[in-house]
Parts: structure tokens; sequence; C-alpha cells
């Protein structure tokens, strides 16, 4: 199943953690990719996604989570793209 879900921003040459994401019901959705979808600007943005992680919290959910990256030369607004590996 895939997805998009919140909208944010990057400013160049910076990088976050973007943890915490869960499904509603809190359930292992076996492995999920997550990926950083630049829409504004479109131009001369280059958001890298790396270091995918799952843990299943404490409060007995599973939450995903991944490192974004803006290599390009100015800030970026982005959703969060992703789906599971078949």
């Amino acid at each position: 199943m895939s997805f998009t879900v919140g909208g944010t921003s990057i400013a160049a040459n910076t990088s976050f953690r973007w943890d915490g994401w869960s499904w509603p019901d809190g359930a292992d959705h076996g492995v999920q990719i997550l990926t950083a979808s630049p829409f504004s600007p479109w131009h001369d943005g280059k958001l890298v996604s790396s270091e995918f992680n799952k843990v299943f919290g404490g409060d007995g959910r599973f939450y995903y989570g991944f490192r974004v990256t803006n290599e390009g030369p100015q800030s970026v607004s982005f959703n969060v793209q992703g789906g599971g590996v078949n």
C-alpha cells in the first residue's frame, strides 16, 4: 500500500530524522520505504532519503522513520511518500 503524509520543509545543506510515523492501528506493516517528495520548488532541490528504521514501541505499536538530507542550494518543502516492499 502506498501513502503520502505530512508536509514540512528542510533548509539547504541540512539533514534530520523523520521518525515516529505509524498506521492508525499501530500494526506491523512489514518493510516500508519512506522518501521525501519535494513539491516546492521543483527545481534545484535534491532530497536524499536514507537510514530507514522500524521500531516496536513500548506502547505495543510499530513506528517507521528515515533520515532526509537536502543536498540542494535552497530550502525545499516536501511530503513523505512511501510504501511496502512486495
